[in-house]
């Protein structure tokens, strides 16, 4: 197989007209098939094969920043983040929930802010043991506001 018939994630979800963030979530879920050629790349073949409109339609609507993530955690709590003062969640607690597994991170660069599917974050929002996931990677600060 010639080198340039196999493309990378980024190539394929532009041959397939839909965002990488909606093409690395079909792969997350299992929609998409993993990579048939080596080094983690699909055949022309495959990517011929894949249904664009159920890649789209697996996330409708745009991911959401880690920092907008933090947000609705802080306001699910009851203490919103207000802009211009300490936040109470941050997205590095985001970036620790993404390390445990809760949200799958998107983005294709770590070093540009992480990126969600807003129903996962809305499924982290649900958990009964939030507030004690959030205080457990959380670091340490006195002045911090703490959870009722």
């Amino acid at each position: 197989m010639d080198t340039t018939d196999r493309v990378d994630a980024g190539q394929a979800a532009k041959r397939l007209k839909v965002s990488a963030t909606a093409f690395r979530w079909a792969r997350h879920t299992g929609l998409l098939p993993a990579p048939d050629a080596p080094p983690a790349r699909w055949s022309r073949a495959a990517v011929e094969a894949m249904d664009a409109d159920a890649i789209r339609a697996a996330m409708p609507v745009a991911p959401i920043r880690g920092s907008a993530a933090a947000d609705r955690i802080a306001a699910t709590l009851g203490t919103p983040n207000v802009s211009g003062l300490r936040a109470f969640v941050t997205a590095f607690v985001v970036r620790r929930f993404v390390d445990r597994g809760l949200p799958v991170d998107l983005a294709a660069n770590a070093d540009s802010g992480s990126l969600h599917h807003p129903g996962q974050d809305d499924r982290v929002c649900c958990r009964e043991d939030l507030a004690d996931l959030v205080a457990a990677d959380t670091p340490s600060d006195p002045n911090k506001p703490q959870p009722a």
